[in-house]
């Protein structure tokens, strides 16, 4: 694929993935359209590679930091769904699949954790919403344990979901001329 070819291709898809976010927006369920805008990114790194991928990342997020006006969806792509993909890449190719499943714990761990950091610090939002005059620290914990849990969720998810609509790309039902 050409230079000019896989810019097109990163260029629509990230306009997608953005229009995913914008629904997120409006839309019920917002956290549904984030991770398909991660899947769209997703999808750049495989079709058209790293490069392009962690350009069309970068161009959403600062699209939606721009554009937006409600700062915890736009927040959650920029965090973790929209990035996660892009370390997706590199720790699947980690032969031990201890290591993987360890680095790839360690990833959404840590994302996840500087999500929640951003949000409470920089918009002040609460950490959970149940919880802003509770001492408990158990249940904070039981909140970053569900939250990597999902982060799990969502690994599988990404590869699941990316992988049957490359198989849907590359065998030319999804293209513009069947």
């Amino acid at each position: 694929m050409s230079e000019v070819k896989k810019l097109a291709t990163a260029s629509v898809l990230s306009a997608l993935s953005f229009i995913m976010i914008l629904l997120a927006q409006i839309l019920p369920i917002p956290y549904f359209w984030i991770m398909v805008s991660g899947v769209v990114i997703h999808i750049i790194l495989q079709e058209v590679g790293v490069k392009y991928g962690g350009l069309a990342y970068l161009v959403v997020s600062l699209l939606g930091l721009i554009l937006l006006p409600h700062p915890r969806s736009i927040m959650a792509f920029v965090t973790f769904y929209g990035c996660y993909p892009i370390l997706k890449k590199f720790l699947d190719k980690v032969p031990s699949k201890a290591m993987r499943f360890g680095g790839k714990f360690l990833a959404i761990a840590i994302l996840k954790g500087i999500g929640t950091l951003v949000n409470f610090f920089i918009f002040g939002l609460p950490i959970l919403n149940f919880m802003e005059d509770s001492p408990f620290a158990l249940i904070f914990l039981v909140g970053i344990a569900v939250n990597t849990l999902m982060g799990f969720n969502y690994d599988w998810w990404v590869g699941l979901m990316g992988k049957l609509l490359m198989d849907k790309i590359q065998k030319g039902k999804l293209s513009p001329r069947s």
